[in-house]
């Protein structure tokens, strides 16, 4: 009975990454690739890409630190609470 399960576990897998797996490879040979787009743009641009792309980083990591504080939801306390019991928390 153990051994239908873990086959039945397995196929699910299979089926659930393969599909992935087709996707991703037609993907990577249908489009073009970022560092040949990332060649043609001027240094000054590529440059810009990257601090944008920083920017919005740390809006979002500022966004869920204002969130956590918000909800009164420190994530260490949270942390603490799933290895500890409730109780143990103050």
């Amino acid at each position: 009975m153990v051994a239908i399960g873990a086959l039945a576990a397995s196929a699910a897998t299979l089926m659930g990454h393969y599909p992935w797996f087709l996707v991703f490879n037609y993907l990577s040979e249908t489009l073009p690739s970022a560092k040949a787009y990332m060649d043609t743009l001027p240094p000054g641009r590529v440059h810009l890409l990257y601090f944008l792309n920083y920017c919005l980083f740390l809006l979002f990591k500022l966004l869920y630190v204002v969130q956590m504080a918000l909800c009164g939801i420190c994530s260490t306390r949270w942390i603490g609470g799933v290895w500890n019991s409730p109780d143990q928390l103050s």
